[in-house]
């Protein structure tokens, strides 16, 4: 059998504040994206720093100080399609700090048929650091919580496909979702005075852009550690799973055909 080619992914980020689990996640991130394009959002600390050290591969477009928008990630697409430096990817990617996907999300992408454009995540959240020999290793932390939502993450690139400008929070002229999630670990609840930092950054995009962020509406580190999702919580110590019902919310009636009809349909177009 053929051997399917190897997508090439260019990846969209825009950072604030992430220097402490940066180090650890841009050699995982920089393993499957080719180029990493990045905005920083004001950065306090030092992420600027660390992304500089990472070579030509991560391309730094500037710091931007004003509140967060989702927008913001755009100026990297925009910057990669006018730039003569860069031939056009097979695949977009929305990039956080402070994930780290389960497999190469390159063999994911290579499988999923032309007719797809979208893939979003299956997630599972950790809470509570309790050893710091590695932030992005589940086994540091004290519970996870398996996410019952998704993000779309990739997009499929065509002559369709167009962000706009950074007034708009992502994508248009996309094809539809595949149905299958590719699954991530996201650390974002690490030491308390990250927590504070991010909560005291989130309140601020929060009110400036309206942004909802309720995963970061709380007073402060020690009230998120005590009650965010208490109810859903998992000890890491029994062993971590994913959650089952992941609701791809850019998903649409007149997108997509049935769930159990598009499973039919790519079994068919396996044979």
């Amino acid at each position: 059998m053929k051997s399917l080619p190897i997508p090439t992914i260019y990846g969209l980020m825009c950072v604030k504040n992430e220097a402490d689990i940066l180090i650890e996640t841009l050699p995982k991130i920089l393993e499957w994206c080719s180029v990493l394009f990045v905005i920083d959002n004001n950065s306090t600390d030092e992420t600027q720093k660390i992304l500089g050290s990472f070579g030509p591969n991560v391309v730094i477009l500037g710091t931007l100080r004003v509140p967060y928008q989702e927008g913001f990630k755009s100026i990297g697409y925009h910057y990669a399609k006018t730039s003569k430096n860069f031939k056009d990817p097979d695949w977009w990617a929305v990039v956080d700090a402070d994930e780290v996907y389960i497999e190469d999300p390159r063999n994911f992408l290579k499988n999923i048929p032309a007719s797809y454009g979208r893939v979003s995540t299956n997630a599972t959240e950790f809470i509570g650091l309790s050893s710091d020999v590695s932030l992005i290793d589940p086994k540091s932390y004290k519970y996870y919580i398996p996410l019952d939502w998704a993000e779309t993450r990739f997009f499929r690139n065509t002559s369709h496909i167009k962000w706009k400008s950074f007034n708009d929070n992502g994508f248009s002229g996309v094809r539809p979702s595949f149905y299958e999630r590719i699954k991530l670990y996201h650390f974002p609840f690490r030491a308390v005075a990250q927590i504070e930092q991010r909560i005291s950054d989130r309140n601020e995009s929060r009110k400036a852009a309206n942004i909802a962020w309720s995963n970061s509406d709380f007073l402060d580190a020690e009230q998120l550690l005590v009650d965010y999702k208490v109810n859903l919580r998992r000890p890491v110590s029994d062993g971590v799973c994913f959650g089952h019902s992941a609701v791809n919310h850019y998903s649409t009636r007149k997108q997509h055909t049935s769930m159990w009809m598009q499973k039919l349909l790519y079994v068919l177009k396996l044979r």
